[in-house]
């Protein structure tokens, strides 16, 4: 079964992107903080038998529903679309600094429910906002991520026995996600071969591009908005495409630092496409 893995920006439903004028409270030494964590290896957990698994029945979650996650704060989930057939796989979604996981899961309902579960971690409350604003960040760079992954990873596990596969598992980061994604992608051994970065990153991306091959990553999607993030990625696409790399590019100029209105649609033909191309090279 596939497991995604989304990272998030700030704003909502309707911007889920970091405002421009709010203050990043991340550096960058944070999120290479990486050296004292054992990497991941692949397991397949839950596993059934092929003539069982017409017989699972999953839950219809169509909105983003909390995840209770042990020693977290609670996760946000949508369920598959596709209630009919086996154990599915997850994408999982890290937001930005200044958002919340409910808008991550919101858009990504959109663009991967059809492939399987949508799952977002919730990270801590950001300092810069009040309980009422309700905003959260990451704090502690990819090692306290990570752990926070395979802690909501293994809730949606014990909550949906035999219905959740980490196979073929895809990693989505958004603003500070998309900044923390190739430090988780080096602390997992071949768990996501697919992985979609958002509105940030690119330099991240650019350096870790040999370390992600070794990892077990196939496919890289990117989809940015702000000038200077499509002018970074406009520059290392054919350093991704020369790699080896499947690539998918959604550009969304004009919608500011944040998911414009088209890409449920445009996200999820990318998606599609990464998937099936991954698939068929394996």
């Amino acid at each position: 079964m596939l497991l995604t893995l989304v990272v998030s920006g700030g704003g909502g439903i309707a911007s889920c992107g970091v405002p421009a004028s709010e203050k990043q409270d991340f550096s960058e030494s944070e999120a290479a903080s990486v050296d004292t964590e054992p990497v991941v290896k692949k397991v397949v957990p839950n596993a059934v038998a092929a003539e069982d698994a017409a017989l699972i029945q999953f839950p219809v979650i169509s909105a983003p529903t909390p995840l209770p996650v042990t020693g977290y704060h609670d996760a946000s989930h949508v369920g598959p679309s596709d209630v009919n057939s086996g154990a599915k796989p997850v994408v999982v979604v890290l937001h930005g600094n200044f958002d919340r996981p409910e808008w991550q899961c919101e858009m990504w309902k959109d663009v991967a429910s059809w492939y399987g579960w949508v799952l977002c971690p919730r990270g801590v409350r950001t300092e810069f906002a009040t309980l009422r604003e309700d905003r959260w960040t990451y704090k502690g760079g990819a090692v306290a991520v990570n752990r926070e992954i395979h802690a909501a990873l293994e809730a949606l596990e014990q909550k949906y026995p035999n219905m959740v596969s980490r196979e073929g598992m895809v990693l989505v980061g958004f603003s500070l996600g998309a900044i923390l994604l190739p430090q988780v992608i080096k602390l997992n051994e071949k768990l996501f071969p697919t992985v979609f970065v958002i509105e940030g990153g690119m330099k991240q991306l650019e350096w870790n591009l040999p370390t992600m091959k070794e990892n077990g990553v196939n496919a890289i999607g990117i989809a940015m908005s702000l000038p200077g993030n499509r002018e970074n990625a406009f520059r290392i696409k054919r350093k991704i495409i020369k790699m080896g790399y499947i690539y998918e590019y959604v550009d969304m100029q004009g919608g500011g630092h944040n998911y414009r209105s088209d890409f449920s649609t445009l996200g999820r033909e990318a998606l599609k496409k990464m998937i099936s191309r991954n698939g068929a090279a394996q």
